[in-house]
């Protein structure tokens, strides 16, 4: 009887409408098969491509010109305690564990970015691998996919600087935390205590992350005795392996403090306290703005930043000491330079979705966790280490908490409105493209220097010094020289004169008119005097003759023939 009330025209009607709302999920599964087919493949691309890159690129940073990798043919060749090679004093004071990584690659030429972009795959993996178990394969993705779309963290990613060491060492620590708690193993301790231990020998403020995380670790670990005592020897253990203990040791016994001589220390850290640490972080707040558009030299956030710290009476205070560096000369680079850039769009989301996701409360959510710990890491920073412009790469750790945090929180909108998604891709791809396009030495024309034009890609940052490398390597051809003396001031490149074929390079000799040792050179061969950036010139009468001065300031080569 009742089917005999319903009219045929409402059963269509109800067909019609089962067909649309059918037709309707398959275009909704559609789209989100496309979405996740995109961007998947863009992410492939991205690894891909950027590998590509650290496989290529030559040492270009002026850091590693100087001291992170230019020490390690000088430890070669004096080795590390009572070395007179040392011509800069983060030679001798800052860790060098992730820097020895580099001596395959000097020795090979090329490859010397693989091990911070393998770090920086290592972190990804771990952040894709902890981001699909709480939100499924598609979040996983967009958040590896946001990692690319931040200036400062693939222009390290590329580089040859040890930031992306101390993360991925973080990274590692607290992934086998997450995988203990999950199902306790007998490794997992050792791999927290090996993992602090890599953080710590990388980077200076890996100590202090040490200092957090090992007893926290402790803390967590004390239900079982056994793994807490493995976790605690191991840690020793991994410490004096890959920590840079001996760098501490060698750094006390010449400066007589294991972080450098007291002038460095109260230059680099911050003095002003808790209003120092309050500067520094209103100042890298205004320095993560980042509105998508080419903010070099920015007047309106340099203004607005100095108008806060008058108002809230934290001018002048929390600066690095060198000359010039006070609110009178503030300025926020976003030059697009290794170490003059931001964290992008992205990042700036991240830092503003993270401080609502804090003031909202709801602590016991995995978002306001990671978004806690972000300010955590930040606080601690700017607590330690005094502002200065190029410092942004320090926070590579706050601002991965600030984006996990970020899409974390937003991604439950993704699921019920699918155009958002595309939105997020549109904003990431914003990232991915533009920013290394605009940069000072990432964008693809520096890929094909670095294939074919090598020297030019290697000296961008100081072309000043590629005519005295030339110079250098015409005298090995023409003079026959295979001995180099190397006496170089602080700040000078030391590290492409390493690399010249068919020379070996003494640094910073231990002669006051630089006699040649009997013996050193074969007949035919003649050696090489290079003064950079100092006021000394050899006698003529030990035999040495002027070869080339360079316009740098006090600079020159000169030869001595063997008869």
């Amino acid at each position: 009887m009742v089917l005999r009330n319903i009219r045929a025209d409402r059963v269509l009607d109800f067909g019609s409408v089962a067909a649309t709302l059918a037709v309707f999920q398959i275009m909704v599964d559609a789209q989100k098969v496309s979405s996740a087919l995109v961007s998947r493949a863009l992410l492939a691309f991205l690894i891909l491509y950027w590998a590509a890159f650290a496989l290529v690129v030559p040492v270009t940073v002026w850091d590693s010109h100087t001291y992170n990798i230019g020490r390690i043919p000088i430890a070669l060749e004096g080795g590390l305690f009572g070395n007179q090679g040392w011509n800069y004093y983060p030679q001798i004071s800052l860790p060098w564990s992730f820097d020895a990584l580099h001596l395959p690659f000097f020795w090979l030429g090329w490859g010397a970015s693989i091990p911070s972009y393998l770090c920086f795959i290592g972190t990804l993996s771990i952040v894709w691998r902890i981001v699909n178990a709480h939100r499924g394969p598609d979040t996983a993705t967009l958040c590896a996919l946001a990692m690319f779309s931040m200036p400062t963290f693939i222009y390290q990613a590329t580089s040859t600087k040890n930031d992306w060491a101390m993360v991925f060492g973080v990274a590692c620590w607290f992934y086998c935390l997450w995988l203990h708690r999950q199902a306790p193993k007998k490794w997992l301790p050792l791999g927290m205590a090996c993992s602090l231990a890599f953080s710590a020998g990388a980077r200076t403020t890996g100590v202090f992350f040490l200092i957090l995380a090992a007893p926290a670790t402790i803390w967590i670990l004390k239900r079982n005795r056994r793994d807490a005592l493995q976790f605690s020897v191991g840690l020793i253990v991994a410490l004096i392996l890959w920590g840079s203990v001996e760098t501490y040791i060698n750094t006390a016994l010449v400066y007589g403090h294991p972080f450098g001589a007291t002038a460095q220390i109260e230059s680099e850290t911050n003095r002003d306290g808790v209003r120092g640490a309050m500067a520094t972080a209103i100042r890298y707040a205004f320095g993560a703005v980042n509105f998508g558009v080419d903010q070099r030299g920015s007047g309106f956030l340099k203004r607005a930043c100095l108008g806060t710290l008058r108002i809230t009476g934290l001018h002048d205070v929390g600066y690095k000491i060198m000359p010039g560096n006070d609110d009178s000369n503030f300025t926020l680079l976003k030059t697009g330079w290794e170490n003059g850039s931001d964290f992008g769009v992205v990042g700036f989301l991240s830092f503003v979705g993270s401080v609502w996701i804090v003031l909202r409360g709801g602590w016991r959510t995995p978002e306001w966790r990671l978004a806690a710990s972000g300010f955590v890491c930040l606080g601690t920073l700017c607590a330690i280490i005094a502002w200065a412009p190029w410092n942004f790469r320090y926070l590579l750790l706050p601002f991965l908490l600030f984006l996990l945090a970020f899409l974390l929180s937003v991604s439950a909108y993704f699921e019920r409105k699918p155009w958002l998604r595309w939105l997020a891709l549109l904003v990431i791809l914003h990232g991915v493209f533009l920013y290394p396009i605009g940069s000072f030495n990432k964008a693809p024309r520096d890929l094909w220097a670095s294939i074919f034009h090598r020297d030019d890609a290697t000296f961008k940052e100081r072309p000043g010094v590629q005519p005295v490398v030339q110079a250098v390597r015409n005298a090995v051809a023409e003079e026959h020289v295979a001995v180099l003396f190397l006496n170089a001031a602080t700040n000078s490149w030391v590290l492409p004169f390493f690399q010249i074929k068919n020379l070996h390079v003494l640094p910073r000799p231990r002669m006051t008119e630089a006699p040649v040792p009997a013996g050193l050179l074969q007949d035919g061969q003649s050696a090489g005097l290079l003064v950079l950036n100092l006021p000394f010139s050899p006698e003529e009468g030990k035999g040495w003759k002027m070869y080339r001065r360079f316009s740098q300031s006090d600079s020159a080569l000169y030869l001595w023939r063997n008869p």
